[in-house]
């Protein structure tokens, strides 16, 4: 009897080690991106390459934050109603859901929080 219940035990508790043992899988899209992929986004917009990292990094966020801000104000802001036989504005959640869409997850990038006022800020990360 003594041998039976040793051996349920042995099987519960080796489960139980495994489970916690399991590797978790890392979350590889809450990377930040790092110099190289600045500068494929300057020459994905043919743009001249600096010198200095720091200005690398400053003039590829600035090109995307500007594509991403004038996206989202061509596609659909208007506060006008659509005319009679011309098709409705889309609203601006929609606008910048097409937007990243298009300009950020295209690049293989993802977008995090942005600004489209006075000054453009956005901020990226690398996708899967």
């Amino acid at each position: 009897m003594t041998s039976l219940y040793h051996i349920i035990f042995s099987i519960v508790y080796k489960r139980m080690a495994r489970i916690n043992t399991r590797k978790r899988k890392s979350n590889s899209f809450n990377k930040t991106l790092n110099h190289t992929d600045y500068i494929k986004i300057l020459k994905y917009y043919k743009m001249r390459i600096p010198n200095s990292a720091k200005t690398v990094k400053r003039a590829a966020e600035q090109m995307v934050a500007t594509k991403l801000c004038r996206c989202i104000k061509k596609v659909g802001t208007d506060s006008e109603p659509a005319a009679i036989g011309e098709p409705a504005a889309i609203g601006e959640p929609a606008a910048i859901g097409i937007c990243t869409r298009s300009v950020i997850n295209g690049k293989g990038l993802r977008r995090g929080s942005f600004k489209c006022a006075k000054k453009r800020v956005t901020l990226f990360k690398r996708a899967k």
